[in-house]
């Protein structure tokens, strides 16, 4: 909208050459375009204005722009009444009382909410989260100055590979580390965001609860392979994927952003609370805002980890352009890309080397309708930390075979 109501009233009322008021109404309140919501009722109320047959229009004209401006559609609503109150006012000075108005645009929703998709999709997402199970396992006490620790990320659920999800579990059978650090983009959420549009109707498009149930079953089957347990060393980071719920409510319907659980105060609208990381142990890594991209997690002393918010192309590229204003080490996801390169830098006491990893992909590697014949990698890395620091490998994953220090693992 180029012009809001109040500025369409200055524009079509003459102003007082001396004081700049509406005919020198200076006692009357300059007030913005109120906008209630109650339940299915939506009120747009236009401060008192001296009469104007133009202002009464304009209330109809652009009481689309006006509820768009409080975050609904439309589409949504219709007006239902529309109520016009005059009455007259005396400016004062010995001058000719004038006539102002006030009026009140009364909507109703043309679909209740009950039956709108969101009201559905909230529902259901309540009632998948009481439905996730608990796990059983409890943390193994670790021994040993060496210790192991796994980053993957971006299985992208439902639309993991699943047979590199099966070889990653007997890996981890074997490797048993002692953490493991999820990258992000852990779901989907092809329905959300900018990407839902072109991606209907195409095999890659996927439900919500499913995709959440998805997810919840990906990462306990590794844990549990793995040997991990709430109480060991777990921290999954939130990427852009998990931030469109959150985006898709702050558009759509902004009053459901923060909606808590009683008691307990845990968000409910939130991808960590309906898939179940909490249960499965797993600490939160975000932004304080609860948006992408400034998770961090700290793998160990000089080694960052972040889902990751540049692209660059070819493998390790976009790591390395992560670390350009860092002096730290850093593995990044988000990329689909698996790669470790170093940076060498000098001070005065000399060279130091920084490691920049990219973590791969635990995705189907054939695009997902975001890209064709795309240049990712499955697999992932693992991090040793010991005395005297940490050393950074790749678990690759070529011709339906995981390997890993001169191990494989096929599906």
């Amino acid at each position: 909208m180029s012009e809001s109501l109040d500025d369409y009233a200055r524009s079509k009322l003459a102003r007082c050459v001396s004081c700049g008021g509406y005919r020198c109404d200076c006692a009357t309140r300059q007030d913005t375009v109120g906008v209630e919501r109650h339940d299915d009722t939506l009120i747009v109320t236009v401060p008192p204005q001296p009469a104007s047959p133009d202002l009464e229009r304009a209330v109809v004209a652009q009481v689309d722009e006006m509820i768009r401006q409080a975050g609904g559609d439309p589409t949504d609503w219709v007006i239902g009444s529309l109520r016009v109150n005059k009455w007259e006012a005396q400016p004062g000075g010995g001058e000719d009382p004038i006539w102002l108005t006030q009026i009140r645009a009364t909507c109703t929703q043309t679909v209740p909410r009950e039956e709108t998709e969101w009201w559905r999709l909230v529902e259901a997402l309540r009632a998948t989260a009481d439905k996730l199970p608990r796990p059983s396992r409890v943390p193994r006490k670790r021994t040993g100055k060496t210790r192991l620790i796994v980053c993957m990320g971006d299985d992208q659920a439902p639309h993991n590979d699943p047979a590199l999800h099966a070889a990653t579990c007997k890996a981890l059978r074997e490797m048993q580390p002692d953490g493991l650090i999820y990258m992000g983009d852990g779901i989907d959420l092809s329905n959300l965001g900018q990407w839902a549009a072109k991606k209907a109707g195409t095999r890659f498009e996927a439900e919500i609860n499913p995709s959440l149930q998805a997810l919840h079953t990906i990462l306990d089957e590794r844990l549990d392979a793995a040997g991990l347990a709430p109480g060991d060393d777990l921290h999954y980071l939130y990427g852009n994927h998990e931030a469109r719920l959150l985006k898709e409510l702050q558009t759509k319907v902004p009053q459901l952003v923060g909606l808590k659980q009683v008691p307990g105060g845990i968000e409910v609208l939130d991808v960590a609370f309906l898939a179940g990381l909490d249960r499965l142990g797993f600490q939160i890594a975000r932004d304080p805002a609860g948006d992408y991209p400034h998770g961090t997690v700290t793998v160990t002393e000089g080694l960052l980890a972040s889902h990751g918010w540049i692209v660059n192309k070819g493998a390790g590229a976009s790591a390395r352009k992560s670390i350009e204003h860092l002096e730290s080490s850093l593995l990044v996801g988000h990329s689909h890309r698996l790669a470790i390169t170093h940076v060498t830098r000098w001070g005065k006491d000399g060279p130091r080397i920084y490691t920049a990893g990219e973590t791969g992909t635990m995705a189907d590697l054939t695009g997902l309708g975001y890209a064709r014949n795309p240049d990712w990698q499955g697999g992932f890395l693992t991090v040793t930390v010991d005395r005297a620091g940490f050393n950074v490998e790749p678990a690759v994953w070529r011709d339906r075979v995981l390997r890993w220090r001169g191990e494989g693992w096929g599906a």
